[in-house]
């Protein structure tokens, strides 16, 4: 529909067709392609549920081939076929069986899935949910796979019944305008530091990920004071002792005159994270001038504010001066 809700072209060529509108717009795409044949087979053993007895396994393909090399046990479907071409007005043909990923894949977008984990079962589909093979599919040996059909579930995640593998290369050239570049930061534990990444993505799978050689430093930084937090580690830390003198002090401040000195016990990570510049690492934050920071944190006023109400020295009438 138009914004109007007016049938669009598009939707009056879905409409004509006696199919589901997935199974519709792979077939548009498969004449696009000029892989029609390919596109009325996969139409029809879909809609046909009696496809898939006898199989082991969720490779689509086999179930083509199988269509193909014996007629005979596939009549139903060979109609649908048939009438299928006709209705597009297209002429029969033999197309190879490796075109069937791009196809399955236009009809079920979000059910293009990306392997979790080298040679594994689970997938990660592009919609954001799970799904696994059964156990010994061989179509674990792919990174990607177009999924036709879920059913049931295998612990939490439904069970891959029919998909087929697809390239990468494939995603990236015929779903383009799906596709989007997004800025990332991970914090890698072990070296106890931040990267920033730029990520190719379709929907919920990264097809792509590059280091970044300018990353954004407030999203560096941000990562490792998140870290240092879910660590417990102390901000500013212990040895920066002027900082953390200073930081008591306004703690107290605020104790006394909450409206006026800020709250640097709440989220104190997110009032610092957009001042620091090349803080990727636990070890930048251990280096870095946290009492300078702070100061220009209260600013001028407030600073002097501070230090004629709250001091850190008391002097004697003596002259002799005593830290507070």
């Amino acid at each position: 529909f138009d914004p109007e809700r007016r049938l669009t072209a598009l939707g009056r060529e879905l409409a004509r067709l006696p199919v589901h509108p997935r199974i519709g717009a792979m077939l548009l795409e498969a004449k696009q392609l000029d892989l029609l044949p390919l596109g009325c087979e996969i139409a029809a053993l879909l809609e046909e549920r009696d496809s898939f007895r006898g199989f082991d396994g969720a490779d689509l393909r086999e179930r083509i081939l199988r269509m193909r090399s014996n007629p005979g046990a596939f009549r139903n479907q060979l109609v649908i076929k048939k009438q299928l071409l006709s209705l597009m007005g297209g002429r029969d043909g033999r197309c190879e069986v490796d075109e069937t990923g791009i196809l399955v894949a236009s009809a079920f977008p979000d059910w293009i899935g990306k392997a979790r984990g080298r040679h594994g079962r689970a997938y990660l589909l592009s919609g954001g949910a799970g799904a696994q093979l059964a156990d010994g599919d061989d179509l674990c040996a792919n990174e990607f796979l177009a999924v036709a059909r879920l059913s049931g579930s295998s612990g939490r995640d439904p069970v891959i019944r029919l998909a087929v593998p697809v390239e990468l290369d494939v995603l990236l050239e015929r779903f383009g305008d799906r596709i989007e570049s997004v800025d990332s930061v991970e914090f890698d534990p072990e070296k106890e530091r931040a990267y920033a990444y730029r990520e190719t993505r379709l929907g919920a799978l990264t097809l792509a990920s590059t280091m970044q050689g300018e990353p954004p430093e407030y999203l560096l930084a941000r990562s490792v004071l998140y870290a240092a937090v879910k660590r417990n580690m102390e901000l500013p830390p212990p040895e920066a002792k002027a900082a953390r003198q200073l930081f008591d002090r306004v703690a107290f401040a605020r104790g006394q005159e909450p409206k006026r000195y800020p709250n640097w016990n709440f989220h104190f990570e997110d009032q610092v994270a957009p001042y620091l510049e090349r803080v990727h690492s636990f070890a930048d934050l251990r280096k870095l001038d946290w009492l300078s920071l702070l100061r220009n944190l209260l600013g001028f006023e407030l600073l002097r504010e501070l230090d004629s109400a709250y001091p850190e020295m008391f002097t004697t009438p003596a002259g002799a001066k005593h830290r507070i």
